[in-house]
């Protein structure tokens, strides 16, 4: 990647990587953000150009073997310049992926783990833009049980895969 690329790009090797390592054509998803782009919470216009101050967000998966992934990540390029204020952000979501990792342990009720990310997000001052669940069960199905959210009353057992995803939606 480079400073200068297009979304569009970014995404096309990504989707080009995702099949080289084996998964299907048919079940492979990729969406690619650059700066304000990654404050809509599925991208908008997939023609930005990266510029030094912009974030990048992947969101990914696939299928492989009969079992989905999905994987969100956000980063910037080493030759980067990113404002403070973006990098702020950027810790506090971390934070609050870390205080979920904490609680998400045997037995936790997943409600519990929602919780703790919201916490970190709105001591921050951002949960008015924590709009979604915390996470859900990937597996067989890209979206199933246990779901991270408020109101769940799943309960997190051995051998439960599932995203831990406290985005902030904050439209420029």
């Amino acid at each position: 990647m480079y400073i200068g690329m297009r979304e569009s790009q970014a995404n096309k090797w990504m989707k080009q990587a995702l099949l080289e390592a084996g998964l299907g054509p048919a079940n492979i998803f990729a969406t690619t953000q650059f700066g304000v782009n990654a404050a809509l919470p599925h991208g908008g216009a997939p023609e930005k150009v990266l510029e030094r101050q912009d974030l990048i967000t992947f969101d990914v998966g696939g299928v492989l073997h009969g079992y989905w992934s999905d994987v969100t990540r956000t980063f910037a390029l080493p030759e980067s310049h990113i404002p403070s204020r973006h990098l702020e952000l950027w810790n506090i979501v971390k934070e609050a992926q870390n205080a979920a990792f904490k609680v998400a342990t045997k037995g936790a009720n997943a409600t519990d783990v929602d919780r703790a990310a919201r916490g970190v997000i709105e001591k921050g001052g951002f949960g008015e833009f924590f709009s979604h669940r915390l996470g859900h069960g990937i597996g067989i199905d890209l979206h199933e049980s246990p779901y991270l959210r408020g109101d769940s009353q799943n309960h997190l057992a051995v051998g439960n895969t599932f995203s831990n995803e406290p985005g902030k939606s904050i439209e420029p």
